[in-house]
């Protein structure tokens, strides 16, 4: 109770819960949303596969991530100068992509889909930011929770009702609510506080890159740590790259149908999920967690071979089952995961160490989807369904071999929180 008096109270709380959903509302419309557009159509599934790759901004968000330290846009400050820019842009994208058709011109509503990526990362660039400079030390712990579930609450909005609504009323006026909802959002950069106490930028590009760089791999086993965070979650991506086209042309599922239970189930077991992860980390330690959590996600996404056994009057129950219980394993991972991520980051460089560590973490989701489509045509779902959780143990396997690193790591955290 006093959680939500304060989300409701504090000025910067709710404006960074409204933030995460700004963050959070373009992703499904570049990665599963489009993808489920797509796979309405005639488009092949190779084809889909390859949509992945238009995610590919996200892997290099680090690269123009200094240039939005260094420099700021003559409003709003710092942070919320590119905040606004980059919102007014995803908006203006958005109303484009509305009028595209994946079957007569797939190739244009890519490359819109790849500048919706970019102005996606730019924006999460700047609101990571931002959310780290305008809050205290006491708020980071609230701010942080609702800045996910403000996320969270954008994912389902462009991931799950967006496939409702489009089931009714068509894809162009779902992507026009979509920037209508994206609009609205830069009332919540105008109304955001200006950081109390904001870090002066880097005297030059070179100060705002490079010292970031080595205060990293200054640390033992750097190269390790860095291998763990591009591996940890490289068979859930595998997964979740071609997990609409099965639903849909595989078990035979309407967009509707996985609207209601592939984005609202499962953006509530993510929830839970999420939370529970939480509540376990400081008693497992990130070692065990992101161990016990980690294997549970990969053997959750073997539940979906359980719809290619059972009979069509029992598919929507098996279909929540397995969707609530994937979803359930991947918030519990995901919380531990990003844990262990915060606590990488050098307050110093948190803007550019956070968008490397995130840019890493991302190209499994960028990466894995023509190479799924792939599997799938040779082996069939069974096969791609396997090879998912074989793709999971090289992560399991560094976890092991960092164990004593990541305790230190979470013991250091538990000293300075």
């Amino acid at each position: 109770m006093g959680y939500l008096t304060k989300i409701l109270t504090e000025r910067k709380i709710f404006i960074v819960l409204l933030l995460g959903f700004s963050s959070g509302l373009p992703l499904a419309l570049f990665e599963s949303t489009l993808r489920t557009w797509f796979s309405t159509t005639n488009v092949s599934t190779q084809s889909i596969g390859l949509l992945t790759l238009v995610s590919f901004p996200c892997v290099l968000k680090f690269l123009w991530a200094p240039l939005m330290d260094r420099y700021s846009l003559p409003f709003l400050g710092r942070r919320r100068g590119w905040i606004l820019c980059t919102q007014l842009l995803i908006g203006i994208v958005l109303c484009v992509m509305a009028f595209c058709n994946p079957s007569l011109n797939p190739m244009t509503l890519s490359v819109l889909a790849c500048a919706l990526a970019f102005c996606s990362a730019s924006q999460d660039i700047a609101i990571d930011a931002y959310r780290t400079e305008v809050l205290s030390e006491q708020e980071r712990a609230l701010g942080a929770a609702m800045g996910v579930n403000g996320y969270r609450i954008g994912m389902l909005v462009s991931g799950g009702l967006a496939l409702v609504f489009a089931d009714r009323q068509g894809w162009t006026l779902t992507y026009l609510l979509m920037a209508a909802l994206m609009f609205m959002c830069v009332f919540a950069t105008l109304l955001g506080p200006e950081p109390a106490f904001s870090t002066p930028a880097p005297k030059n590009l070179k100060e705002a890159t490079w010292s970031a760089v080595q205060d990293f791999f200054n640390r033992k086993q750097a190269l390790s740590l860095l291998l763990l965070i591009l591996t940890y979650k490289v068979g859930d991506a595998f997964v979740s790259s071609l997990i609409q086209t099965f639903l849909i042309r595989e078990v035979h599922m309407s967009v509707e149908s996985i609207g209601y239970l592939v984005k609202v189930l499962g953006f509530v077991a993510t929830l839970l999920g999420t939370v529970l992860g939480a509540l376990l980390i400081n008693r497992l330690g990130y070692y065990w967690s992101l161990m016990l959590f980690g294997i549970a996600q990969a053997t959750s996404n073997l539940t979906y071979m359980a719809l290619l056994w059972v009979q069509d009057k029992y598919i929507m129950l098996t279909a929540g089952s397995a969707i609530f219980i994937e979803n359930l394993c991947y918030g519990m991972a995901t919380s531990a995961f990003l844990s262990l991520l915060m606590s990488l980051c050098n307050k110093k460089f948190t803007a550019f160490q956070f968008a490397i560590l995130t840019a890493l973490s991302a190209c499994a989701r960028v990466f894995t989807g023509p190479y799924a489509a792939k599997i799938e045509a040779s082996y069939g779902w069974h096969g791609f369904f396997i090879t998912s959780l074989l793709l999971s143990l090289p992560g399991l396997l560094l976890l092991q071999i960092l164990k004593g690193r990541l305790d230190k790591i979470f013991a250091q955290s538990n000293s300075t929180a």
